[in-house]
């Protein structure tokens, strides 16, 4: 009897601490010289050019009010946040990259590590800071690696990006900001500037480092995490790049879901949806 009860009591222990799923830590510090350098997103803080958006706020107006409405510049400066708001919405990519800054107004030169990389940049657009363009994105020509070096001497080694701030054609409101947004991320993330990028000042220089970590987590049952990316974050990918083929890398990202999932409910209780969160 004695010897039953031992057994009953150690096949319950076992089964209880199978269905405990207990997992182990491991953590690991490694120099990887082959390691891609990670993507760098690059937005104007003052998202859309006054000389340019200026005929599309007038038709704008006269699609809101009737033919023989008037206007001054000061109503048509306030109509720009429901104009970006309504091009989205109809989907007007080509509007919206026309009234933006081209990467050509503002990059003066490019280099990494001694290669000339201005014409590695990914197009894309935003309904917070129009045009941005993002250098090393998985799907670009060529990935560059921390030991991709040209012939010359480097002083420095990683990213050097010099650019003009064309404030005399920026649109004169306080929404917008004065300068450039940067953001690092995963060469196959997403990337939310408006979020997470850091706002720098013209007429200085700035120097970003970074640090890259892994984590990776075990799949159910052991943990709630998943890889599989949802429809809603494909569409998302696709609209977000003027490119289609520079989609086709999607990573899965906890922060979009929970936006999506909040749009979505938005959607359902209006019909209407709020883009200025999204980098799409």
């Amino acid at each position: 009897m004695v010897a039953f009860a031992l057994m009953f009591y150690f096949v319950i222990s076992a089964i209880l601490q199978y269905y405990a799923y207990p997992t182990q830590t491991k953590v690991e510090v490694r120099l990887d010289r082959t390691m891609i350098f990670p993507a760098v997103t690059v937005c104007s803080g003052n998202s859309y050019r006054y000389d340019k958006i200026n005929a599309s706020l007038v038709s704008f107006f006269n699609r809101l009010m009737s033919p023989n409405a008037t206007f001054d510049q000061n109503l048509l400066n306030s109509l720009v946040i429901p104009l970006v708001v309504d091009l989205f919405s109809r989907n007007q990519t080509e509007e919206l990259v026309s009234v933006g800054f081209q990467l050509s107004d503002m990059l003066l030169s490019c280099t990494y590590n001694g290669l000339n990389c201005a014409d590695v940049f990914t197009q894309s657009i935003s309904a917070a800071l129009g045009n941005c363009f993002t250098f090393n994105w998985k799907t670009s020509t060529k990935l560059f690696t921390i030991s991709d070096f040209g012939e010359d001497i480097v002083l420095k080694e990683g990213l050097s990006m010099t650019f003009y701030i064309p404030q005399e054609v920026f649109f004169p409101s306080s929404w917008f900001d004065v300068g450039l947004i940067i953001l690092l991320h995963d060469n196959d993330e997403l990337p939310m500037p408006n979020e997470n990028g850091l706002y720098l000042q013209p007429a200085t220089s700035h120097l970003i480092t970074y640090r890259k970590s892994e984590t990776t987590f075990l799949p159910s049952p052991y943990t709630n995490c998943t890889s599989n990316v949802r429809d809603d974050l494909r569409a998302l990918y696709k609209t977000t790049f003027l490119d289609s083929t520079m989609s086709t890398k999607i990573a899965y990202s906890e922060s979009l879901c929970l936006e999506l999932c909040e749009q979505t409910y938005i959607f359902s209780q209006c019909s209407c949806i709020l883009p200025m969160p999204f980098f799409a």
